[in-house]
């Protein structure tokens, strides 16, 4: 790969990162083990609940891969299981489990840890390209990459093909997460939808041909786009979605020539994740794995929710690029932007576990 156009076009990813307007038993509260497993947003839904009649949608992370013979000897020690998606990236399955259900998976040593599966987070976006002068850097005399060979996965609300910009067959695929693949195209031409315009906008950032408005030429326009819808007609998407997004990515990696995954957006207020053992962030440890197994590069936005929370998933990979805004020196100086999430990640004080320090980099 050459790697003068993969810092290029690593520059633009990175900028549009920044871009978004857009009960519980005493089991849990007296094992470490067992409430280090599952995530806050699980436990406080589980709080929520009346009895054990109820369910949750969960996503169950383990030890090894995930096949029918795991499954059956998961449900003979906690019962019947309701298997929606298996993830293979991480090692990981989808299901609708009860309180019990989810503290006995919790107890098992083959499961390394249990997420609320139904938890929203929110698509992020600024005024990136106007304050980070996205288009003098692409004329400037330095640069003179156009991202032509590298191919950039957008996971997002979708991409509109019916764009000026984005009609010329930059998109090369097209896999529908939300809509359980009613829009998927693999076929070229690609047609992609966006009913959001999140997604759209990212797309013309990085690839857009300027054929709208010459001023807005993507940093990019020749890099190619794998379009990956997680939300639908609002800012909000599903954590499990956001996951079997980032699986689908490493699974077609190889089919696409993937390169590097654009995730302007960011889930749970809560999220922590902590080395290579137990995690309760799935996202961020599949982000992870996509940059340490698959040799991808993964660039991510913090959050939108404030400094005095920490970093969303999936930017609190410890391999992932996250990235938060400052304010533009005319609005009051270098200070970091008030909607931009901060480290540390490991913030729950796992003895024996250091933290690490988010976000990896910062612009106006």
């Amino acid at each position: 790969m050459n790697t003068r156009k993969v810092c290029g076009i690593l520059t633009l990813v990175i900028i549009v990162s920044l871009l978004i307007p857009m009960g519980v038993n005493t089991a849990i509260d007296s094992d470490p083990v067992i409430n280090n497993k599952i995530g806050q947003a699980l436990i406080e839904q589980m709080e929520q609940l009346n009895g054990d009649e109820d369910t949750l949608n969960v996503i169950v992370s383990t030890k090894s891969d995930v096949d029918s013979l795991l499954i059956l000897r998961l449900e003979s020690r906690v019962g019947k299981l309701d298997v929606n998606r298996i993830f293979t990236v991480c090692p990981a399955f989808e299901t609708h489990a009860t309180p019990s259900q989810i503290e006995a998976l919790a107890a098992e040593s083959m499961v390394l840890s249990l997420e609320w599966g139904d938890s929203q987070g929110e698509l992020c976006m600024y005024y990136a390209q106007l304050y980070s002068n996205t288009d003098d850097l692409r004329r400037s005399w330095s640069y003179d990459v156009d991202g032509t060979g590298i191919t950039v996965a957008v996971i997002d609300s979708g991409i509109w093909t019916g764009h000026d910009d984005l009609d010329d067959g930059q998109l090369i695929a097209f896999r529908d997460i939300v809509g359980g693949g009613t829009y998927d195209d693999f076929n070229a031409p690609i047609t992609g939808i966006d009913y959001y315009g999140h997604g759209t906008s990212m797309a013309g950032i990085i690839a857009g041909s300027g054929d709208g408005d010459p001023y807005l030429i993507g940093v990019a326009p020749g890099a190619n786009l794998v379009g990956v819808r997680i939300s639908d007609d609002s800012s909000s998407f599903d954590y499990s979605d956001g996951v079997a997004a980032l699986n689908w990515v490493g699974q077609n990696a190889g089919t696409y020539g993937i390169d590097i995954v654009s995730c302007s957006f960011s889930s749970g207020k809560r999220s922590y994740y902590y080395g290579t053992g137990a995690s309760s962030d799935i996202m961020a440890r599949t982000a992870d794995t996509l940059v340490t197994n698959y040799g991808l590069i993964v660039v991510a936005a913090t959050g939108n929710w404030g400094v005095n929370l920490v970093v969303g998933s999936p930017g609190a990979g410890k391999y992932t690029i996250s990235v938060g805004g400052v304010h533009d020196p005319s609005e009051g100086g270098w200070g970091r932007y008030s909607g931009t999430q901060k480290g540390p990640v490991n913030y729950r004080d796992i003895q024996g576990i250091p933290d690490w320090y988010k976000p990896d980099v910062l612009a106006p």
